[in-house]
């Protein structure tokens, strides 16, 4: 009789083992197949999380638009490992990038950084047509504060502007 459930333990341990095992394996081959961008034609693409939104959200947008290949899969790992808390933003996806390292540029906030050079001797006035012609800047005109700044008593910005250069 000890000798059954000994066989019937050890049979038990190694059933489990077996599934453990293939699970690890199951979901370690989705989250480094690499990101599926065929069907955007293109070497990479900003992807935009907006404020707000929660990873099951943007896992099922990014299965829906085929990027990865399981949204649950990713959603189970990152609540398994606690890293279900993401950053808005946009984004470069690469074809290079994993549902690992997607997961990891979330959680991080590792967004497209952008950079704007306003060339030395322009007049403020000019600054904000530049700002306003880009496209992170385009509704300048509503935004309180450069509303503010294109008031005529601020015309003479030009030199407070460069007073502490």
């Amino acid at each position: 009789m000890n000798r059954l459930i000994f066989r019937v333990s050890i049979s038990v341990l190694f059933i489990i083992l077996l599934a453990g095992g293939w699970l690890y394996y199951f979901i370690a081959q989705h989250m480094d197949d690499p990101a599926n961008l065929t069907t955007s034609n293109q070497e990479s693409v900003i992807w935009t999380i907006a404020k707000g939104s929660n990873l099951s959200h943007v896992n099922r947008q990014l299965f829906s638009e085929g990027i990865i290949g399981n949204a649950r899969i990713m959603s189970a790992y990152a609540t398994f490992l606690g890293q279900t808390e993401i950053q808005a933003g946009d984004y470069w996806i690469t074809g290079d990038d994993t549902a690992r390292s997607l997961l990891l540029k979330f959680n991080l906030g590792k967004v497209v950084r952008r950079t704007i050079t306003f060339p030395e001797g322009w007049p403020f006035k000019k600054w904000m047509s530049h700002l306003s012609s880009v496209e992170q800047f385009e509704n300048t005109a509503s935004d309180d504060f450069l509303g503010r700044l294109r008031d005529p008593a601020f015309d003479d910005l030009d030199c407070w502007c460069s007073a502490g250069v």
